[in-house]
């Protein structure tokens, strides 16, 4: 382990050290599905969403969406609604954690489980969403923020059965400072995100 490691490591509060058992398929999923509740580390706790915080995902989804490239286009909360309240049914193959400092909602990650449209035999795991309040935490507290919400997403995810878990930064802001901090905790970059107008 280099010390570039475990400073991540120190930073997110730890690897989780489980077993993950490799399913085929979406069907293999259901009815599997389990709470998601992590301790709190410098005061800001992981859990699963709950109906209570719907508004202050709400604001914070918002307040995400204005920062990015998107931002063009107008928000819209009856669509943000409907996904949270997806996520609030317990589907199967979705899961949206939630990092709450002293009752705020400072950080979320949202996670779908799907198919490969040319292959039967592979699961999914598509970070749809994650996002850290800006201006509630301090730097450090961010990158530790973020870094827990994307090693929890990826636990619950090969838990689940996903072959890999997939992120799609499409935000236009902050760009160097994401990839740094993703390829960090292991990812591997694939490609890129591009755009016409």
């Amino acid at each position: 382990m280099t010390l570039s490691n475990r400073f991540f490591d120190w930073l997110v509060g730890g690897k989780f050290k489980v077993s993950y058992p490799q399913l085929k398929s979406l069907s293999d999923i259901s009815g599997n599905r389990d709470k998601f509740n992590l301790s709190t580390v410098n005061g800001v706790t992981i859990r699963e969403i709950t109906f209570d915080d719907i508004g202050k995902c709400l604001s914070l989804v918002k307040r995400h969406h204005n920062t990015t490239y998107l931002s063009e286009f107008n928000f819209s909360e009856v669509k943000c609604l409907k996904q949270l309240r997806r996520v609030l049914a317990n589907l199967d193959n979705e899961l949206c954690l939630v990092a709450e400092k002293s009752g705020d909602v400072v950080g979320l990650v949202w996670v779908t489980l799907g198919g490969y449209y040319l292959s039967d035999e592979v699961v999914f795991a598509n970070c749809q969403l994650v996002t850290v309040e800006h201006d509630a935490l301090g730097k450090i507290a961010r990158i530790r923020t973020f870094s827990r919400l994307i090693r929890a997403a990826n636990h619950w995810s090969k838990k689940r059965g996903a072959n890999q878990f997939l992120i799609h930064v499409t935000t236009g802001v902050r760009l160097k400072a994401t990839d740094k901090m993703i390829l960090a905790l292991g990812g591997k970059r694939i490609g890129g995100g591009y755009v016409f107008k």
